[in-house]
């Protein structure tokens, strides 16, 4: 298996558990592979191709507004020893930084941890 199928595997499993979640959680929506360009205007964006070609592997938005509250990325092995995926990491942190939307790591192997899930979104949403 390659790292795509791999990553959809957990990425199904994480879906299932966030949505889970969100059903005792109403003021929040999850969508997954959004656009980085999709949710930022590029003001102030220093690299232009990562900001136009990225994507959030999910990102939780307020259910009224519409407003990105979290980035979510699953992360696999490849995060700690591929160069080029740790780049694309740093990139997203500092465009996170930069546009003030909470961004948080999640190891692969957590993506079926409901009350692991549940305590980091609860904590950094202060909900």
């Amino acid at each position: 298996r390659g790292f795509k199928e791999y990553n959809t595997v957990f990425e199904n499993e994480f879906l299932k558990t966030i949505s889970h979640y969100l059903t005792t959680n109403q003021n929040y929506i999850v969508k997954d592979k959004v656009k980085v360009s999709s949710i930022f205007n590029n003001d102030e964006i220093k690299n232009m191709n990562y900001f136009l070609t990225s994507e959030f592997d999910f990102v939780l938005f307020e259910k009224g507004t519409q407003k990105p509250v979290l980035a979510i990325e699953l992360n696999g092995i490849e995060h700690l020893t591929d160069e080029s995926v740790k780049m694309r990491d740093k990139n997203k942190k500092e465009i996170c930084k930069q546009k003030k939307l909470k961004l948080i790591s999640i190891p692969n192997n957590y993506a079926r941890r409901y009350q692991y899930i549940k305590n980091i979104i609860q904590k950094i949403l202060k909900v």
